[in-house]
């Protein structure tokens, strides 16, 4: 009786095999101009933050009064109407992609970690004593 041929290893340097086309040049694109991406990112961060502290300094919305017609009742529709929603779908169908490229509330902890951690180490190497 013969034998099956061996299974050959899947190749760990091809990323996009098994992988529709969309979804490979999609992470062409970000590899790409991925130093633009903090401009995508700032925005991002930005209008996040303007959606959740303006609303802080406006009046009281009425009752009756619609997402057109006070920011604060629009804030709230965008946040909790749209942004949560979306976020949730796009982790399912993005995986951790979400948080690496688009999420304001990500790319804000990465930023202090990188500055956080960076002068951590500095500040432990100027303590140590180099004799």
């Amino acid at each position: 009786m013969k034998q099956p041929p061996p299974l050959s290893p899947i190749p760990l340097t091809d990323i996009t095999m098994g992988r529709p086309g969309w979804v490979t040049q999609t992470e062409a694109f970000f590899a790409r101009y991925k130093h633009h991406l903090i401009l995508l990112q700032l925005g991002m961060f930005v209008v996040f933050m303007l959606l959740l502290f303006l609303p802080l300094f406006l009046s009281e919305p009425a009752e009756r009064d619609s997402p057109l017609d006070h920011f604060s009742v629009l804030a709230n529709y965008m946040i909790w109407g749209l942004w949560f929603p979306l976020v949730f779908i796009s982790v399912i169908f993005s995986g951790r992609s979400w948080c690496g490229i688009l999420c304001p509330m990500g790319a804000a902890s990465e930023w202090a970690n990188k500055k956080a951690m960076s002068q951590l180490v500095v500040a432990a190497l100027d303590r140590l004593p180099l004799t």
